[in-house]
């Protein structure tokens, strides 16, 4: 039976224990809907605040607070944590971002100026405060998986469980929580030869979703084996700032690791029946897809027509989620006009989509 619904609660207390800790019971609160509001998702059966379960399985990850100061100043970021940092977007939902601790500060150089002050400047301002890089600073607001209100089914995910001794963070399949398959980098068992391989870096998606293209299909012993290989492309970008690959880049490297061809086609947003059923029938023959917009890779699992549009299922590995959800404005440009960096017009609507055929490629070389 299901413990009573406590009301949700914004004081969350600092702790800094190990990260791994025994569970408790707690109240959970969904990383993919807003606890201070909503109460259930577009199908209505999910709870935004709902008991903990009795004994949870799976890892569980201390969600530990930034100080005063650093919280004033960035009053979205949550807490951080092994799995990355949890930050409150404009939307109200709760996202997991890739770790970053400021080190790309490094790199500035007079008159750079960050804030509207010099490096130096900026530097003497936060001086005795978290490090946070101005990447972070600079898409703090960004939504890259999918805006709540388009959300029709959280797949997988973070949730994050709260009490009275601050709060903890589970990744979950299907509501119930599960422990990685593999540590560094972080990579999750979805069911169906699918998995979840979170990125470690800001600009580190086309990494992340190239590994799981590649693992579809694998035991689980088969892609820890993958992911722990030196040669391992998540392995070489860890601890830097990974370089943004093109998609002809991604599809090098896609053939150079797996010995077959890769086929690409690109489209213009996704209302022509046409685009749809090409894609559909891309999918039903080479499986998911690396599915990249403005410079963000995704893998796309499965296009689902309704009277209300497309409903996409898509693994995004900055945020390590797998949700169903319609593509909205946001879809495209991860802004929108309630947001502070929302720029009308900068980003297009354009896409490419990379499928990993049976057919053996020709002299592939690595990227």
């Amino acid at each position: 039976m299901q413990k009573p619904i406590p009301a949700p609660r914004k004081i969350l207390s600092s702790n800094n224990a190990a990260s791994s800790v025994a569970p408790r019971a707690s109240v959970k609160r969904e990383t993919d809907l807003n606890a201070s509001s909503a109460t259930e998702s577009l199908d209505g059966n999910v709870s935004a605040v709902t008991a903990a379960p009795s004994s949870p399985e799976g890892k569980v990850s201390l969600l530990k607070k930034y100080s005063a100061e650093f919280h004033a100043k960035y009053p979205e970021i949550v807490g951080h944590c092994d799995a990355g940092i949890f930050v409150e977007g404009p939307d109200g939902k709760i996202r997991r971002f890739p770790p970053d601790k400021g080190d790309r500060q490094l790199y500035l150089r007079p008159p750079v100026y960050v804030d509207g002050m010099t490096v130096d400047e900026f530097k003497a301002m936060h001086d005795g405060l978290e490090k946070i890089g101005k990447t972070f600073v600079d898409q703090s607001d960004v939504i890259y998986d999918a805006r709540q209100e388009c959300i029709h089914e959280k797949i997988a995910g973070y949730a994050i469980h709260e009490d009275e001794q601050g709060m903890t963070v589970q990744f979950e399949v299907g509501g119930k929580p599960v422990s990685p398959i593999c540590e560094d980098p972080i990579a999750f068992a979805l069911g169906n030869g699918q998995y979840m391989i979170q990125q470690p870096e800001f600009t580190a998606c086309t990494y992340a979703a190239e590994e799981m293209v590649l693992a579809e299909g694998l035991t689980e012993q088969e892609v820890v084996a993958r992911l722990r290989d030196p040669r391992c492309k998540l392995n070489q970008i860890k601890g830097m700032a990974a370089p943004r690959r093109r998609d002809d880049y991604v599809r090098r490297s896609m053939e150079f690791n797996s010995g077959r061809k890769t086929r690409a086609i690109e489209g213009d947003d996704l209302k022509s029946q046409e685009v749809i059923q090409n894609l559909k029938a891309e999918l039903a023959e080479h499986g998911p897809c690396i599915f990249s917009v403005s410079g963000h890779a995704r893998v796309l699992d499965a296009i689902e027509e309704t009277a209300d549009g497309p409903l996409l299922t898509l693994r995004d590995p900055f945020t390590a989620s797998v949700l169903k959800s319609k593509p909205d404005e946001t879809f495209w440009t991860y802004w929108n006009e309630n947001t502070p960096n929302y720029i009308p017009g900068w980003h297009t609507k354009s896409w490419t989509a990379t499928f990993l055929t049976k057919e053996p490629a020709k002299q592939a070389k690595s990227s």
